[in-house]
């Protein structure tokens, strides 16, 4: 079960099968999202590092974004 917020479905099964090399972005119209005050947080946190050694630390399967 892929949940209640999933989008674009077809291309998240095809990419969970291997038959989606790359989707592309979109970004929908919103009126309002859902807790996003906490966006504002993450200027701060990059600064301080937050993603400094992301790369050496964690990598995601091919999948759903290339």
């Amino acid at each position: 079960m892929l949940g209640i917020g999933c989008t674009r479905v077809e291309e998240r099964v095809a990419a969970a099968f291997g038959e989606l090399q790359e989707a592309g972005v979109e970004f929908p119209f919103a009126l309002d999202v859902r807790f996003g005050g906490v966006l504002l947080a993450l200027p701060a946190l990059l600064i301080n590092g937050l993603l400094k050694h992301s790369e050496k630390h964690f990598s995601l399967p091919k999948g759903f974004y290339g």
